[in-house]
């Protein structure tokens, strides 16, 4: 049986907005299982709730990555200590949770790595919100604006669009960074 079969399968459950949270966390914290194979299905049965649906996705995804940010960060105080490494990503930080927030990138390899480089949690979660609020909010919107139009797009290309977001995000942000540092 085919995995977005079965998750659609949920989508028309009562408690269908619990499980999409609970999805967000796994997600956010190891399993590379999308929330949006469950947000999908959920806005084309109530398109009037898509944006609900979205923010319930996010609020979870930022609490999955809000635990193991947590734990990275301990991880990195008890055993690691500092390293110059970490001080390059603590910097680049944001740049990295722009991109893997909206992308299809693994988020939860972002987390763990703000966290042991003890990134400041003022920085790193409302950057986690907003990305994730705007990937769950961008599908939900084309749920709501369309219906069933875009669902074969979204299966098929979703990830390779955001894949280019990223891209550029990341041009944007190095062209900022050099011209930023030479001035």
């Amino acid at each position: 049986m085919d995995v977005r079969r079965k998750f659609a399968g949920f989508a028309s459950r009562p408690d269908a907005e619990q499980r999409l949270f609970g999805m967000a966390v796994l997600e956010a914290l190891c399993v590379p299982s999308p929330s949006d194979f469950l947000l999908i299905p959920m806005a084309q049965l109530t398109p009037d709730k898509s944006f609900r649906y979205a923010f319930v996705a996010a609020a979870g995804s930022l609490v999955g990555a809000m635990v193991l940010f947590a734990l990275a960060w301990y991880v990195s105080i008890l055993f690691i200590g500092p390293y110059p490494a970490l001080d390059l990503i603590r910097f680049y930080a944001p740049v990295f949770i722009l991109a893997a927030g909206f992308s299809g990138v693994p988020f939860n390899v972002v987390t763990i790595l703000s966290g042991v480089a003890l990134v400041n949690p003022l920085v790193f979660m409302p950057l986690v919100l907003f990305t994730r609020a705007l990937r769950f909010g961008f599908v939900s919107w084309l749920i709501w604006r369309s219906g069933n139009k875009y669902q074969g797009w979204l299966e098929r290309s979703f990830n390779g669009m955001t894949l280019v977001v990223t891209l550029g995000i990341l041009v944007v942000s190095a062209i900022i960074i050099l011209l930023f540092e030479t001035a």
